[in-house]
């Protein structure tokens, strides 16, 4: 008798193995399989190239604003030219000094 169960524990042991070899193998298959369903039906490409075109524009808006407002202070004439240079046509900021002449 003590064979016969020897025999099969063994044998139970082995198919569980071969068992759970089995299962872990589909398993795998069809994590692989949704991953590659799930990349094609992800954002698409113009979408996400939308997405980040309208953040840039946001973020540089403000940049763009600054720009304008600088514009007039970089007309100034070249430092070897003497004469008064006005601030009156740029806006005073709480960051901004007044422009003083270049001799």
């Amino acid at each position: 008798m003590p064979e016969e169960l020897f025999v099969i524990v063994v044998l139970s042991i082995v198919s569980m193995t071969v068992l759970s070899i089995v299962k872990m193998v589909l398993r795998y298959r069809r994590e692989r399989e949704q991953l590659r369903r799930g990349a094609s039906e992800g954002v698409p490409l113009s979408e996400l190239e939308a997405v980040v075109r309208r953040a840039v524009a946001g973020a540089i808006a403000p940049l763009a604003e600054r720009i304008e407002q600088l514009e007039p202070v970089r007309r100034l004439p070249p430092a070897g030219v003497e004469g008064e240079v006005s601030g009156a046509d740029v806006p005073e900021g709480p960051h901004e000094a007044p422009v003083r002449p270049v001799r």
